[in-house]
């Protein structure tokens, strides 16, 4: 699509929205940017936006601001009942997001990864066995820095690792990943989609556009994906079928039966590319993990504290459980996604010994494991590592493991865990 001189709106100002309008701008567009938040940190950006010569509409979105627009631009965290899609929705003006956008410029192959859970430790475990292999790896997407930011700097010889949720591959038209991986589904964001079916569909969408010239990276064992799979018409290729061999799983710096399953999945896909067992294997085992994906953090009186806090989900809780071999004071909570809870409980027994919890969701994650294991709760951060300090005894583990996002009381899983690790390392310095 040539978009030059064409009147383009982004819908939203978080970081891929503003990367859409530099790239909007560069590609000759008259782009415009649309913002219903107006706190500080928006109006300071809108400010610099404007003194750049975009048009800057926040606090709100308005017809007014969106007429005449022939494409819209959304960012990931804007819902299908937002005022600029349901106009466009009425006006017959497309709407795309951000990755599309990306991929419309993008001159590069793909590598695109989403899933349930483990998509930010399998994106970076792929782009590290490519960059280990001398093969240049850019990583980028919903694990940070936006698609469409990266477009101006890739060179011809690198290929593009690419993180996609499923608010991202709900609105593709032509995206088309060289490679496709997906990891896992299980019930999520049922906050933001009307039902189980409707993530599914957009988890999915990933290998809408592929042919059998391209490769399709699925997950044998869960049943949510064979059941989906006879659409795909990309070459299917299985991980968790057989067993693993690519490398001693002991070698692993990253443990855990779920990450020998991103393991796995990085593996074959990286074989895909035409990167040597050799070179595969070398990379699998320098990996040394991500921040705030059970990190180990700090022990304080024989007692070990690990941050999970990229565990948004039930099932990432269960996995980051499974993964701990002591004893395990679980710190929870959060805001919920309307998630169900009691899957956790059967996983509580012999392995955790108090639940202590923070946040909005306190009473209903209380509700749903009540009878099942000890529940304390706490109003804070500190109160909740000071409780679990208290709880825990020598040769043990204290957990966080929220299972909600963070917003409601931090900006993100990444300020959550900084938080928690700047806690841990207070208690510790007077321990």
């Amino acid at each position: 699509m040539n978009l030059k001189n064409k009147q383009v709106v982004v819908v939203g100002l978080a970081k891929s929205g503003v990367a859409a309008l530099e790239l909007l701008k560069r590609q000759g567009a008259k782009a415009r940017a649309t913002e219903i938040s107006a706190k500080g940190s928006v109006a300071c950006l809108a400010e610099k936006l404007t003194a750049k010569g975009f048009k800057i509409e926040i606090g709100r979105h308005t017809e007014d601001f969106l007429k005449g627009a022939d494409l819209i631009v959304t960012s990931p965290g804007v819902p299908d009942t937002a005022l600029p899609v349901a106009w466009a929705r009425k006006n017959g003006i497309k709407v795309i997001d951000e990755i599309e956008l990306g991929f419309m410029f993008c001159k590069v192959p793909i590598i695109a990864v989403t899933g349930t859970n483990g998509k930010s430790t399998t994106v970076s475990l792929i782009g590290h066995i490519f960059n280990k292999s001398s093969r240049k790896a850019v990583v980028c997407g919903n694990i940070g820095n936006p698609f469409s930011g990266e477009i101006e700097d890739l060179k011809d010889d690198c290929v593009v690792v690419l993180e996609a949720s499923s608010f991202q591959l709900f609105r593709i038209d032509k995206f088309r990943p060289k490679a496709a991986v997906l990891l896992n589904i299980t019930r999520n964001h049922l906050d933001r989609h009307a039902d189980f079916n409707e993530y599914l569909n957009a988890k999915m969408n990933i290998f809408k556009n592929q042919s059998a010239s391209d490769a399709a990276v699925l997950n044998y064992k869960d049943e949510n994906i064979l059941k989906n799979t006879a659409a795909i018409k990309a070459k299917k290729i299985f991980f968790n079928k057989g067993r693993f061999d690519i490398c001693d799983v002991r070698d692993l710096k990253i443990k855990g039966a779920h990450n020998v399953e991103n393991a796995w999945a990085a593996a074959l896909c990286a074989a895909a590319f035409g990167i040597s067992q050799k070179d595969i294997t070398a990379a699998l085992k320098s990996f040394e993990g991500l921040e705030h994906r059970c990190e180990y953090v700090a022990t304080i009186n024989g007692i070990k504290f690990i941050n999970d806090s990229k565990s948004t989900t039930v099932d990432a809780a269960i996995k980051a459980l499974t993964s701990c071999d002591e004893p395990v004071v679980l710190i929870a909570g959060g805001r919920d996604k309307n998630s169900d809870f009691r899957p956790l409980r059967d996983f509580l027994v012999n392995k955790v010994k108090v639940v202590v919890l923070i946040g909005e969701a306190k009473e209903k994650i209380k509700n749903a494991l009540s009878g099942a294991v000890d529940i304390k709760e706490a109003d804070s951060m500190e109160d909740a590592v000071k409780s679990a300090l208290r709880l825990a005894k020598e040769g043990e583990s204290v957990l966080l493991s929220p299972m909600c996002t963070s917003f409601d009381m931090f900006e993100n899983f990444q300020h959550r865990g900084r938080v928690f690790k700047e806690i841990v390392e207070e208690f510790r310095r007077h321990a």
